[in-house]
């Protein structure tokens, strides 16, 4: 009896050591999350205040202009700042600034990751010209098309706030032009000049400024495939007038002339 007795003494007091070894390990994994938690949220509305804002990337725009379309200041909490906010902060101000990103680097600097736009459209509205980017981001109203982008007629802008995605009124028309510029870029033919104005009298100003007209958009790819053809034929060629508008599969012709006709 007594050396039983012993044994259940000596595993009750095994059993005791074992639960506050565990209860002090619980106390520590406690106190450890109550420390993180503790960092983190003096770290996101006490600690790294900004003390210095940087900019990388090479723009229109100077730094001090990206800075203050950022609204961030010095003082500001460096993990409080919303990465989201901020890049819609300069993208809608500056519209030729098409990606904004963040890096924060301890203990005080933000850092301003900034990507240019640039204008891929000139689309004609009322006597002026519309530049939007590849995405129709409205960039700005000018008196001139874009000498580096496509230029557009025929579709007509609904709205074109600067900074934001331009709406149109004729989505049928920008599906016209969509489509030719997307065929002729297929085969590498440099546009100047889409015109859509007229959904059977498709036209294009290409190369260093032969006019070609399309006609409707039957056989548009096996019209621009000849077209093709013909253009390496009339290397010497700058300016002109193709006329496919007759082209078909049963009679493939197409004429140049040296002016519209």
């Amino acid at each position: 009896m007594g050396k039983e007795r012993e044994k259940a003494i000596k595993k009750s007091a095994s059993q005791n050591r074992r639960r506050r070894k565990k209860s002090k390990i619980r106390l520590l994994l406690v106190l450890l999350v109550l420390v993180v938690l503790t960092v983190g949220v003096l770290g996101y509305t006490v600690l790294f205040p900004i003390g210095v804002i940087d900019v990388k990337g090479t723009t229109i725009y100077s730094k001090e202009q990206i800075i203050d379309a950022s609204k961030l200041e010095q003082g500001d909490k460096m993990f409080a700042v919303s990465a989201k906010n901020t890049k819609n902060n300069i993208i809608t101000k500056l519209p030729y600034i098409k990606d904004v990103s963040l890096t924060r680097s301890l203990p005080g600097t933000m850092i301003l990751n900034v990507t240019a736009d640039k204008a891929a459209y000139s689309f004609e509205q009322d006597g002026a010209y519309i530049y939007t980017n590849s995405e129709y981001k409205s960039l700005e109203k000018a008196p001139e098309p874009n000498s580096e982008a496509v230029t557009v007629k025929g579709v007509r802008l609904k709205t074109y706030e600067t900074g934001k995605t331009a709406v149109f009124e004729n989505e049928d028309k920008l599906k016209l032009a969509e489509n030719l510029l997307t065929l002729l870029k297929q085969q590498e033919i440099k546009v100047l000049q889409i015109d859509v104005t007229e959904e059977f009298s498709q036209k294009a100003v290409i190369g260093e400024g032969i006019t070609v007209d399309f006609g409707g958009s039957a056989d548009l790819n096996y019209k621009i495939s000849h077209l093709k053809g013909m253009l390496n034929e009339l290397n010497d060629k700058k300016t002109g007038y193709i006329n496919l508008k007759s082209w078909s599969k049963s009679n493939p012709k197409a004429y140049f002339t040296n002016s519209e006709g």
